[in-house]
């Protein structure tokens, strides 16, 4: 996952930051076929594909000593109620 997040980050800021600006108002720009594009949508699906595999393997996971962030938030969110309980995709976006 710390690859996916570098290959977004360390791009030349400038065309990182221009992308971004006009992608928040013309929706179509992340869609075309360029490096950037390429490469920030790949890495969007790698961090998608851990962060849902890492509170999956969490919810399996019965060891409840661990201390990790994940860890900590699964066997919380185990004891509250229904209505009170973070989904599995709100989980995962803590994660990611």
């Amino acid at each position: 996952m710390a690859e996916a997040y570098d290959s977004i980050m360390n791009v030349k800021m400038t065309t990182f930051y221009i992308i971004s600006v006009f992608s928040d108002y013309i929706l179509f720009i992340r869609n075309i076929s360029i490096a950037i594009n390429k490469r920030f949508n790949n890495a969007c699906k790698v961090i998608e594909r851990e962060s849902k595999k890492l509170v999956e393997e969490g919810y399996h996971d019965n060891k409840s000593d661990r201390n990790d962030l994940l860890s900590l938030l699964i066997n919380a969110n185990k004891t509250l109620l229904i209505e009170e309980k973070m989904t599995n995709n709100e989980l995962k976006y803590q994660v990611g």
